[in-house]
């Protein structure tokens, strides 16, 4: 599972409750979450986006708005196999 995939799941598990950036960074074991964020909105998913301090710490809690309605509307498809997200045009 991609790290955009389980980033996904979190945030449909938690869609009420929404994932701060720095338990997603956790989750993922990464501290790429916020490009994993911009990924899915790229791919069409409708996330929030919530300042939120922890500590002293300013970071963000996501919330999934809506999933991805359409798939299909863009000319291409989105390729993981490199571990990476990348838009192959088609």
């Amino acid at each position: 599972m991609t790290d955009c995939e389980k980033a996904l799941q979190i945030l449909k598990e938690r869609r009420s409750l929404g994932v701060h950036s720095f338990e997603l960074n956790t989750l993922l074991g990464t501290t790429r979450s916020a490009a994993r964020i911009q990924d899915l909105k790229d791919m069409g998913h409708s996330i929030s986006s919530v300042p939120e301090k922890r500590g002293d710490s300013l970071g963000v809690r996501y919330y999934l708005v809506a999933e991805m309605q359409n798939p299909t509307q863009k000319n291409g498809r989105w390729d993981f196999s490199t571990g990476n997200a990348r838009w192959i045009q088609s």
